[in-house]
């Protein structure tokens, strides 16, 4: 993973309203099944289908109000105390920039900008970097296991037929 460093970084999504919240995220298949049973929740209450995303994982997070469906009225998110963020979520307040392809795939990233917490805070450590990889690679893990099932001929709804029936 490689991108411009973040010194500091405190979420201020009070301050924000929660503009993480407000972009479209892309989910794995690791994360529709962590949602899934973390919130009892059925796919099809929080998984948006875009079929025709190409280099793109078609599996995105339900919007309502233009918010994340998870999104509460007083801006927390209810994955968070459920440890059942997606990968994009807990890469942030860096974004996917681009994916450089060689032996191994580099992730790169990039800070959000209108993030109101960068710069603020406490320092943004290697404990901090670690999980950001860490996300980041589950995250690249998930997009080649969809690719591999497109591969095979499978459109993205029977991809999720076939997530929920096992």
């Amino acid at each position: 993973m490689v991108g411009e460093p973040v010194k500091r970084w405190k979420c201020a999504y009070k301050a924000c309203e929660a503009l993480c919240c407000r972009m479209e995220r892309e989910l794995t298949l690791k994360d529709i099944r962590e949602i899934s049973k973390a919130a009892g929740k059925k796919v099809e209450d929080f998984v948006q289908v875009k079929p025709n995303r190409r280099g793109a994982v078609p599996f995105t997070l339900k919007r309502k109000r233009g918010r994340c469906v998870f999104l509460q009225e007083n801006f927390q998110c209810q994955l968070h105390p459920l440890g059942a963020k997606p990968s994009l979520c807990r890469i942030y307040p860096f974004l996917l920039s681009r994916v450089i392809y060689g032996d191994e795939p580099i992730l790169e990233v990039r800070p959000a900008q209108d993030c109101p917490g960068i710069g603020r805070g406490p320092r943004f450590g290697e404990e901090a970097v670690k999980t950001v990889a860490e996300s980041a690679k589950n995250y690249l893990e998930g997009l080649r296991e969809v690719v591999k099932l497109s591969r095979r001929g499978l459109k993205p709804e029977e991809i999720l037929e076939k997530l929920e029936a096992a």
